[in-house]
């Protein structure tokens, strides 16, 4: 980079190249599409599964809004490693700041798959930081009408979490 922050020649040749590497032309992306089977039981779990992760989520939200001033300039791997120290006790760290996830009443929290509370805190993190974009365009007036409301934080959303099982590491169980 040059002083007034242009990129020289070379450099730019060179992002390009690295670009094209990443990209491969042709690549059919695979997508498979199964139709569940569940049983009255299985599904009852489903639906809990649901409920309980839509309350986690709801909870995280709130939190993340709340520390939003201190993960604003983090990367999403940080903000996600922030916010389990905030809510997850180790050994190495058996007192966390919101108590709230290890009281008797959400006690489901604790048993979480790890996958299943890195997706709540994700998606969590998601929502915080579009209500914040979305606020700070309102606030900056491009393109809004003299009438617009400002964005409302909703914590009620009709999040999914991943319900799957071994195709993660590249293997159907």
């Amino acid at each position: 980079m040059t002083r007034s922050g242009a990129v020289s020649p070379a450099v730019a040749k060179t992002i390009k190249r690295k670009a094209k590497k990443k990209q491969k032309v042709g690549e059919a992306v695979r997508t498979d599409k199964w139709k569940l089977h569940p049983t009255e039981l299985q599904h009852q779990y489903c639906l809990l599964t649901v409920s309980e992760y839509r309350k986690f989520v709801r909870a995280l939200i709130g939190m993340a809004y709340t520390h939003w001033h201190q993960m604003a300039d983090m990367s999403n791997k940080e903000r996600l490693a922030f916010v389990e120290t905030l809510i997850h006790p180790t050994a190495k760290r058996p007192s966390v700041k919101y108590e709230y996830f290890k009281k008797a009443k959400h006690k489901s929290v604790l048993k979480f798959p790890s996958y299943l509370r890195r997706a709540a805190i994700d998606n969590a993190i998601g929502q915080v930081s579009s209500f914040v974009t979305r606020y700070r365009t309102w606030q900056s007036g491009i393109g809004n009408r003299r009438d617009t409301k400002p964005p409302r934080l909703t914590a009620d959303t009709d999040v999914y979490p991943a319900l799957y099982h071994g195709r993660r590491s590249g293997h159907s169980t």
